[in-house]
């Protein structure tokens, strides 16, 4: 007895097997146990499928909505290998989908700050860098985690707002040293004419000596806010430094207590 059953799970172990190699096909034909395990089998299975449909139809709709985007999408998988990328990657970053499709993406585009981007994988941050197909687009890259370790890449073309940008830097600087030099000269003056008032009458002199103090006030306001907008054009050209640095709260405030 114990033989014959043997034999006879062994041949329903066998019609599972061939079953399960031709997945499409209906579960054979089975009574009491080995019916439930069939079935069970079949409803796993259509349930499977059904689930792959709805993810395969869910990640379709999502790359039709990022082909249609002008910023370069690209899906990589954990291992950091291309899954899928619009047709504006290509035009800005030179990814050639599917010809790209499973290559490893800091192997395509080789720069140095951008390899140091994702193996950082500190992306609460932009990173802006030139694009790899043409040196005068500048390109602003994003990166999201989604899924199980896959990232989400964004490139931006930024060209036009870091044109403006630099515009502005450089237009704070150069009035700034335009003007230090016309305040110098009103300043001087304006010393001369403290040190050695005209000859006048005693209640014209009062007069002058008011008017002098608050031209000279001006001018040195002017010439403080000169100095400031310096300073402001010489930190936008200090890079950012990713290590912290210690600072002495007690000492700064002192100086900051002795100039006010």
């Amino acid at each position: 007895g114990l033989l014959g059953y043997a034999c006879w799970s062994i041949y329903h172990l066998e019609k599972i097997r061939r079953w399960l190699d031709m997945p499409t096909s209906e579960p054979p034909e089975a009574k009491g146990l080995w019916g439930i395990v069939f079935d069970g089998v079949y409803h796993l299975q259509r349930r499977d499928k059904e689930e792959k449909y709805r993810l395969k139809a869910a990640v379709e709709h999502l790359q039709d909505s990022f082909s249609s985007l002008a910023d370069g999408v690209v899906i990589v998988d954990k291992r950091g290998n291309i899954e899928w990328s619009n047709k504006s990657a290509k035009k800005l970053l030179g990814l050639k989908y599917p010809k790209d499709k499973h290559q490893m993406l800091a192997n395509l585009i080789r720069n140095p700050k951008f390899t140091k981007y994702l193996e950082k994988e500190k992306f609460n941050k932009f990173l802006e860098m030139p694009s790899p197909v043409n040196d005068h687009i500048v390109l602003q890259i994003h990166v999201t985690f989604f899924g199980e370790g896959d990232k989400l890449l964004f490139a931006r073309d930024v060209t036009n707002t870091a044109k403006l940008e630099r515009m502005r830097r450089d237009f704070v600087g150069n009035v700034s040293h335009e003007l230090r030099t016309p305040l110098t000269v009103i300043q001087g003056y304006l010393e001369t004419f403290q040190d050695y008032p005209p000859a006048m009458a005693e209640s014209d002199e009062k007069r002058w000596h008011a008017a002098i103090g608050q031209m000279t006030g001006q001018a040195t306001r002017m010439d403080n806010l000169v100095k400031d907008l310096l300073t402001l054009s010489k930190l936008e050209t200090v890079p950012e430094s990713d290590k912290p640095s210690k600072i002495n709260l007690g000492e700064m405030s002192a100086a900051i207590c002795n100039d006010l």
